[in-house]
């Protein structure tokens, strides 16, 4: 038994069947290019127009945020979606067609339809520039797509405007809202605040000229109170004359001993002779006499006249110094009782101060209260009149203002987006070409070296010229015609004799025949 053939790619034969059968690879060509070149010609072109715009956020008085950038990036994206849902709007784009009217040019009560704005809509995208993304820059881009580039641009222009109106509408109903609601929190502000003033009101004039000292120890500044410096003062006085009432009878106990033994006066402090000056010069002059009668005694007998003349001069001293201190003792105790009605209404006075202090400090905390209370009403009415005051302003820039500014103008390009006519055409012919080669290659056997046909090897026909050396096997002759309009197909000069022709030759034996028919 002979090694099979390997296939070999014989490109003779593939030209010769290329030329043999040139209407299984043309026609399909034909066909295919046709039906490009109808397609091209029914297609309609698509422009699509561009338009730049800054999105910028409202007017803010916030000094840390840059004029008219958004406070964040999410503030950002949320603006730019709320565009693109804005561009999407039925509504919007209605309007839009309604201001262009027909891409014909006639006058159409009824345009736009649903189905014109539906499909405007799918031609619409507002997107970030290339390689961004929404909230990261306050760039967008708004893009048509129509039928020419002039319709493109028109559309694009078109829309813009009416996104940039309904932001517009939006901000002025936004506006009218926010002044509907802050006129009343600034009614509702001035109602509270007027009456935690009437309170506080009420409660200062409960209070009276010590209003002062009451907002003095509220703000803190205790030290600077007037009628606590009156209360240190007081106490301060009252220590003194308290002291030297102590110092009074100190002396006044001392003086009468003094009486007793004149002697005692050397224990005497000095500020009894500061009192009491010519107490001191007869201290010294009882001094004085005593020195001279001792010096008299220590050279004179008792009974000298000189030595009893010392002791009369003695006596007498200590008798004016005997009187001296009975007055010094009634000045002291003169001086004890105008202390002690000193000290009586220091006391009194002390009394009321401190009355006083403690009747503002019971006041203390209702006062800091209402205080606290008309602070936070005056700030909330601030507040409300500055939030009425922005909304104001805001409805009267709305329609002179748009937060939306466009760049330049819209842009179709210089050519429609798409594959353009020629690129159809020519399509369509490689198409068709590659579709009547493949037939070709398939239906058509290329060659005795290449086997069977491609249909053979699936198991789904066999070659006519097989089935007609079966039929004579089996005694039938069998007529086959050819394939469609062109010949049929004949084994080409140079290749091997069929299977079935080699089984049904003379001189095979029947072992032979048999191995062939089971080979097919």
């Amino acid at each position: 038994m002979s090694a099979p053939v390997r296939p070999v790619v014989d490109f003779a034969a593939i030209a010769a069947n290329l030329r043999r059968y040139y209407l299984l690879w043309m026609v399909p060509t034909i066909i295919v290019t046709a039906l490009a070149i109808v397609y091209a010609g029914v297609k309609s072109q698509k422009w699509k127009a561009t338009q730049a715009a800054v999105l910028r956020d409202e007017g803010s008085d916030n000094p840390q945020q840059p004029l008219g950038r958004f406070a964040s990036p999410d503030s950002l994206k949320a603006a730019q979606e709320s565009i693109v849902q804005i561009a999407k709007n039925p509504a919007v784009v209605g309007a839009a067609l309604k201001t262009l009217g027909p891409a014909d040019g006639s006058v159409d009560p009824a345009y736009p339809g649903k189905a014109e704005i539906e499909e405007t809509i799918a031609k619409i995208t507002v997107s970030p520039p290339k390689g961004s993304e929404f909230g990261k820059t306050d760039m967008i881009y708004l893009a048509t797509e129509a039928r020419t580039s002039s319709r493109a641009e028109q559309l694009n222009s078109a829309v813009l405007a009416e996104i940039q109106s309904r932001l517009q509408t939006l901000r002025a109903e936004r506006a009218k809202s926010l002044i509907t609601e802050y006129t009343q929190s600034v009614a509702q502000a001035q109602k509270e605040l007027t009456l935690a003033t009437a309170k506080l009101e009420q409660l200062e004039i409960g209070v009276g000229a010590d209003i002062g000292e009451l907002r003095t120890i509220i703000d803190g500044a205790a030290g600077n109170s007037n009628l606590r410096e009156s209360s240190n003062h007081i106490k301060e006085r009252l220590r003194t004359e308290r002291s030297k009432r102590d110092q009074n009878n100190q002396l006044l106990l001392l003086l009468g001993r003094a009486k007793a033994d004149p002697n005692r006066l050397a224990e005497a402090p000095t500020r009894l002779f500061e009192l009491n000056p010519a107490l001191k010069r007869m201290k010294e002059g009882l001094v004085d006499a005593q020195i001279k009668t001792a010096s008299l005694l220590g050279r004179m007998t008792p009974d000298h006249p000189e030595v009893t003349s010392a002791r009369l001069i003695e006596q007498a001293v200590r008798l004016e110094l005997t009187n001296e201190l009975d007055t010094t003792m009634t000045g002291l105790e003169t001086d004890l009782q105008v202390s002690g009605h000193e000290i009586d209404n220091l006391q009194d006075e002390l009394n009321r101060v401190e009355s006083r202090l403690q009747q503002l400090a019971s006041m203390r905390a209702p006062y800091a209260n209402l205080q606290a209370e008309v602070k936070q009403r005056n700030e909330l009415l601030f507040k409300a009149q500055k939030g009425l005051s922005d909304a104001q302003a805001s409805l009267a820039a709305a329609f002179n203002t748009s937060v939306l500014i466009p760049q330049d103008q819209p842009d179709a390009g210089t050519a429609p987006i798409g594959p353009t006519p020629t690129i159809i055409v020519l399509g369509g012919a490689a198409g068709g070409l590659l579709l009547g080669l493949g037939l070709v290659f398939i239906t058509v056997p290329i060659g005795q070296a290449w086997g069977r046909r491609w249909s053979d090897h699936q198991g789904t026909g066999r070659r006519a010229a097989d089935r007609m050396g079966a039929n004579r096997n089996s005694g039938i002759v069998a007529q086959t015609a050819p394939l469609g309009s062109w010949p049929a197909p004949t084994t080409p000069p140079g290749d091997h004799q069929p299977l079935s022709d080699q089984v049904n030759s003379p001189g095979n034996s029947d072992a032979t025949q048999a191995e062939v028919q089971q080979a097919f």
